[in-house]
């Protein structure tokens, strides 16, 4: 409420019965799991409406200005995947998976074998449903897990597309080096965000805080070696370097 002269001049709305309220240490586990699933697990028939048939909720690639948005979604996969170099009979971990559009896509197109770990359990059931009804169950698993829970190492390649902007500035340096970590030596990962200069609230409790410079640096901190920035979305590919 501000005043001036003793005179009210605007009183703080009430929160909305919607929001969330969030406890906890900032980006902890179980603070995560809360957002994460008063954000996604409401519904996967809802989803299904908002976002067609591709069930991707992150920044897709249009190749004419006549393509379809699954096409566009299509086309995102396959530049991550050609990015990272998937050949058949590597091992992919898809980090912040979704409901496992890039999973999915690795394994039919590209052969691999790809793990997938989310934080919302109504992702993860519909990935696999989807994963087993597309018949690449032996290919594709999808957990329902925080990915800083995920034990497996020697990874040929690491994606992560659109899950920077819930890891908070602070715990850049962490996150790149646990990816990192589960990187082969000589082997590459992706990072696809947002704008990194949007200022709005994306998740309860989530901001994109994150600048280009800051990105950079937390990068070569932990030897990412090549960043490419697009006018739309920004994109980081990386590599583990032999130390």
């Amino acid at each position: 409420m501000l005043g001036i002269g003793g005179m009210r001049l605007l009183r703080r709305p009430p929160l909305p019965p919607q929001e969330v309220r969030l406890r906890g240490r900032r980006h902890s586990k179980a603070r995560d799991s809360a957002a994460i699933s008063h954000h996604y697990d409401v519904s996967n028939k809802f989803y299904e409406w908002l976002l067609g048939p591709s069930m991707a909720y992150t920044c897709a690639v249009y190749p004419s200005a006549n393509a379809t948005l699954e096409e566009a979604q299509f086309a995102k996969h396959d530049l991550v995947a050609r990015k990272i170099g998937l050949r058949p009979g590597m091992r992919l971990l898809d980090v912040g998976c979704g409901w496992g559009g890039m999973v999915r896509h690795a394994a039919e197109h590209y052969g691999v074998q790809v793990l997938g770990v989310t934080l919302s359990r109504e992702q993860a059931l519909w990935g696999q449903e989807r994963v087993k009804a597309e018949g690449l169950d032996h290919l594709a698993e999808i957990r329902h897990l925080d990915y800083r829970d995920v034990r497996e190492r020697e990874f040929d390649a690491v994606s992560s597309i659109g899950l920077i902007e819930h890891i908070g500035v602070k715990n850049y340096p962490a996150y790149f080096h646990f990816l990192r970590a589960r990187l082969r030596p000589k082997q590459r990962g992706h990072e696809q965000y947002g704008d990194a200069l949007d200022p709005h609230l994306c998740l309860p409790g989530y901001y994109y805080r994150t600048n280009r410079k800051s990105l950079r640096t937390r990068e070569r901190s932990v030897g990412i070696n090549q960043t490419e920035w697009r006018s739309v979305s920004a994109s980081s590919s990386f590599s583990r370097e032999d130390v």
